[in-house]
C-alpha cells in the first residue's frame, strides 16, 4: 500500500519538476541554487502529503517559493534581467506573472500555490503587467533610444 502512494508520488513529481526547476531558477538564476531549491521543495511536499492528501504540484511550488523568498531577500539573486523593468516588481508580482505567464498555471492553481483568493491573483496580474507596460513605454522615451526622423 505504501508502496503505490510512493509510486503515486514520484509520478506527480514527475510532471511538476520542470516547472518547479523553472520557477526556481527564474526566481533565483542559479542552477545550483534552483537545483537545491527544488530538492528541498519535494522532500516538504512529500511530508505535508501524506498529512492532508493535497495536491503534489501546488505543494511543491508553494515550497519552492518560500524557500526563494528568504534567498531572494539576502540579495542571492543576481541573474541578468530579461524583461525591462522586472527587477522593479515586488517579489509577489513576480511569482504571480512567473506561474501564470511563464508556468501557464491557472488562477485557481496560483491562489493555492500563493495561498490567496483568484480575485487576489487577477490583480496583482494586471497590476504586475501595467507595472511592465509603463516601464517599457518609459525606456522608449529616454533620450538615445528614440527613432531619428529624417
Amino acid at each position: 500500500m505504501v508502496s503505490a502512494r510512493l509510486d503515486a508520488f514520484n509520478q506527480q513529481v514527475l510532471g511538476c519538476q520542470k516547472d518547479a526547476f523553472t520557477l526556481a531558477y527564474a526566481m533565483l538564476g542559479k542552477e545550483e541554487m534552483a537545483c537545491a531549491v527544488v530538492e528541498k521543495a519535494i522532500a516538504q511536499a512529500y511530508s505535508f502529503w501524506r498529512e492532508n492528501g493535497s495536491s503534489i504540484v501546488v505543494e511543491v511550488l508553494k515550497a519552492v517559493l518560500q524557500s526563494c523568498r528568504p534567498m531572494r531577500r539576502r540579495g542571492a539573486w543576481d541573474a541578468v534581467e530579461w524583461i525591462p523593468g522586472w527587477d522593479g516588481l515586488e517579489f509577489r508580482d513576480q511569482e504571480t506573472l512567473l506561474l501564470v505567464d511563464v508556468l501557464g498555471k491557472s488562477y485557481s492553481d496560483t491562489a493555492s500555490i500563493l495561498k490567496c483568493s483568484k480575485w487576489d491573483v487577477a490583480r496583482l496580474i494586471a497590476g504586475a503587467r501595467c507595472k511592465l507596460s509603463k516601464t517599457g513605454s518609459l525606456e522608449s522615451k529616454q533620450p538615445g533610444n528614440q527613432k531619428r526622423r529624417k
